[in-house]
């Protein structure tokens, strides 16, 4: 799976398997739900099987002033993808809402390659051919000047 730049959407194959974790702090308490059903905070849960389908995570956290926790999303561009939230005096019960789009193994390893992630090859996804290094010429010899030095 892959992030897209600046935002909070990932583009990942049918069916591929994607973790939530959390780790509440300072007494905060950490709900989430997919397309709208309760999932657990730390969790797993797998994409949409039709590319195009699009599911919406969404991470609440509830406690006091100060109270924080981490998100982690995994496994994406072979890591996992971390955020965090924290209650403020002008957003007490911060909430951060995930996009996760199905694409089909070949764009998103497309995808992957184009951004660099270098990260494993999808089945069936034939490895782009190498770059053959460039053979270099043979220099031309300078003729010898005969007799006489410098």
């Amino acid at each position: 799976m892959h992030k897209l730049p600046s935002s909070n959407v990932y583009v990942g194959q049918p069916i591929e398997l994607v973790s939530l974790s959390t780790n509440p702090d300072n007494g905060g308490q950490v709900t989430a739900d997919l397309d709208g059903t309760p999932i657990a905070a730390n969790s797993q849960f797998s994409l949409l099987g039709s590319p195009g389908a699009q599911s919406v995570l969404r991470v609440k956290l509830n406690g006091p002033i100060g109270a924080s926790t981490d998100v982690g999303i995994a496994v994406v561009d072979g890591a996992t993808d971390m955020d965090f939230l924290i209650c403020q005096t002008h957003n007490p019960a911060p909430i951060h809402e995930y996009k996760f789009v199905v694409a089909t193994a070949t764009a998103v390893n497309r995808l992957g390659m184009a951004r660099g992630a270098g990260g494993a090859r999808l089945p069936g996804v034939p490895k782009a051919p190498a770059k053959k290094p460039r053979a270099r010429k043979p220099r031309a010899k300078k003729p010898r000047r005969k007799g006489g030095s410098r």
